[in-house]
């Protein structure tokens, strides 16, 4: 287990978002006219973060009416090592973010779209992050755990197969996306009827990251910060470790496969059956100073 002191990476490059996922993205202009109690009402939902104004609080309003975001898991990957933060090894799901662990941020987020059932896939800290989240009841969700050891990300697929039966989410533990519209990104990937959509960010350097190549809304090339691949047009767009995935991913897990950024979204590639959203906001993570 490696454990090492630890700060958050905040990257602010400028965002390159294809023409085809801009007009993915696009909105049309209404103007409508609701009674004073109503916009009371719909003003109320408006935090500023997870709602941040009226138009957003419409759009989500009617998509979940419409059903259009209907996810309901989540999968958080918070395997592997810890570490060291306030002299002890800790989870990176545990690290305090403005005063809160980030397994909170988490749980805040997914739930507010509408999920109701996490899994988290966890390593040998496990028992330290179910001391602190147990069964999900002051959160008013449902948690469940599977383990998460050092055999790769693909091994929590295989262990919460037979918990997925619809379209889920799946994230890196160590990954803030409290500013991402995952709405729109569920959208996203729900139009392109893909089997796995990543979320993709801009980066200035990309080593030690990977690299993800588009062409408009697919990912024609990719590789895994584990297993860098030296392209000859280097991109500066890499995995932001988020993905919607529909359930018949599982189907085609196998026991060799121990990563899923290295051993499976490379098949889904060649099938043309993954695609890239584009994400337009601040990316950060927890990164270990080793």
């Amino acid at each position: 287990m490696i454990i090492s002191y630890f700060h958050f990476v905040i990257y602010r490059a400028p965002v390159i978002i294809s023409e085809e996922s801009k007009t993915m993205k696009q909105r049309d202009r209404l103007t409508i006219t609701l009674r004073k109690n109503i916009l009371q009402r719909l003003d109320a939902t408006i935090d500023g973060r997870e709602i941040r104004n009226r138009s957003h609080a419409i759009e989500k309003i009617l998509s979940d009416a419409f059903g259009d975001a209907p996810v309901k898991k989540a999968i958080i990957l918070g395997g592997g090592g810890g570490v060291l933060h306030k002299g002890k090894a800790t989870s990176p799901l545990l690290v305090l973010h403005e005063g809160r662990a980030l397994i909170d941020w988490h749980i805040e987020k997914l739930k507010s779209i509408g999920v109701e059932e996490f899994i988290l896939s966890l390593g040998p800290l496990r028992s330290d992050v179910e001391d602190y989240v147990g069964d999900g009841a002051r959160y008013d969700v449902v948690i469940s755990y599977v383990n998460g050891d050092d055999d790769g990300t693909a091994t929590a697929l295989r262990h919460a197969q037979p918990r997925i039966h619809d379209t889920f989410i799946v994230m890196n533990g160590h990954v803030m996306l409290h500013d991402i519209d995952l709405v729109d990104m569920i959208l996203f990937h729900k139009d392109r009827n893909a089997t796995l959509t990543m979320a993709v960010t801009t980066v200035v350097d990309p080593s030690g990251l990977g690299q993800v190549h588009m062409r408009g809304a697919y990912i024609t090339d990719f590789s895994d910060k584990s297993n860098e691949v030296v392209f000859d047009e280097p991109s500066h767009m890499v995995n932001a470790g988020l993905y919607i995935i529909e359930p018949e991913l599982c189907d085609i897990v196998t026991d060799e496969d121990q990563m899923i950024e290295r051993d499976i979204v490379p098949r889904l590639i060649a099938s043309h059956d993954v695609c890239g959203y584009v994400i337009d906001v601040p990316w950060s993570r927890v990164k270990n100073n080793r």
